[in-house]
């Protein structure tokens, strides 16, 4: 009796693993990559890179845009077609969709959907000084009024689908630490060394202290507070930024225009590839273009964006 219950129970389970929603989502990429995708369906990209090479505008408003490890799916057929662009300009070839079915909960919410909101939380700083001295209120018992404004603000972005429970997690609470302490050091990496130095002895030391430090010229920071490179600034807050989005997952579902999926993308399974499809210009983009499908089918949603945006000339097998 009690075997049937567990049989019954483990079908229970494997029924809603097995029945997990799924929905189209597009991969624009270029034909550079056709004949490894048809052979190998869509692996994850295991090196960190960008759009279009490194990133001039990192800094002290901006946090690095590379893409994070993985591939990028998107519901917008828009989107897909500018990313096919881009790989288009920077690989050469031509455009190339990739259609996928997939499970968003197998996949991580677009990190793009949450760097604004932490450092819209960093905006309101006047200064590098009175980010270093929030920075080190990190060390007292009391958590600092700027990570509590950081929890809010997210629980606002995910409060229609976290439960203030969730939100309150242990494993989120420190996750949200760990996050803000990097994004702080990724914005203090871009101060002079010198403008660092000043700032720790005018926020963080007393007024004796700070006497003292300038009398023996020598300023010294503990560990924790010591400013980083920029490049392992920039990797810290990227690996923070990878703990929360997989605590998050684990959590729900974000609805996100676009997800990443770390894990290979074949022709069955959970996740799948439906089917491949290359933008070819015919003559000229201006007498239209030509859809060549390489595998499966086009999603009907995203053939429909393309017809009422461009010509389509002809779609051939």
């Amino acid at each position: 009796m009690k075997t049937n219950i567990l049989i019954a129970a483990l079908n229970k389970i494997i029924a809603r693993k097995v029945s997990s929603p799924t929905r189209e989502y597009y991969h624009g990429t270029c034909t550079k990559f056709l004949r490894n995708i048809l052979k190998q369906g869509m692996l994850p990209d295991t090196k960190e890179g960008t759009w279009k090479g490194e990133d001039p505008e990192a800094g002290w408003q901006t946090a690095t845009r590379k893409s994070y490890k993985g591939s990028y799916w998107t519901i917008s057929a828009k989107t897909s077609i500018q990313y096919a662009e881009d790989s288009q300009e920077k690989f050469g070839g031509n455009q190339l969709i990739v259609f996928g079915q997939l499970q968003p909960k197998s996949a991580l919410p677009d990190e793009d959907d949450l760097v604004p909101i932490i450092e819209k939380r960093f905006y309101s700083y006047p200064t590098s000084g009175k980010l270093l001295e929030d920075l080190a209120m990190l060390n007292d018992s009391n958590k600092p009024a700027p990570l509590k404004l950081l929890r809010t603000e997210l629980y606002d972005y995910f409060g229609d689908i976290l439960s203030s429970k969730q939100v309150n997690s242990p494993q989120l609470e420190t996750a949200l630490e760990n996050l803000f302490i990097a994004a702080a050091h990724r914005k203090l990496s871009y101060v002079t060394t010198w403008d660092y130095e000043k700032d720790y002895r005018d926020y963080v030391l007393d007024e004796e202290q700070a006497k003292q430090a300038r009398l023996t010229q020598n300023t010294e920071i503990p560990e924790i507070l010591k400013q980083k490179s920029s490049a392992q600034a920039e990797k810290d807050f990227r690996e923070a930024m990878e703990t929360l989005l997989k605590i998050i997952r684990r959590l729900t579902v974000i609805p996100s225009k676009t997800i990443r999926i770390t894990e290979p993308v074949g022709f069955s399974g959970k996740n799948k590839i439906t089917g491949i499809v290359e933008i070819i210009a015919h003559n000229n983009e201006a007498t239209g273009y030509k859809l060549k499908i390489h595998y499966g089918k086009i999603e009907d949603n995203w053939l429909h964006y393309f017809q009422i945006t461009r010509k389509v000339v002809e779609v051939v097998n």
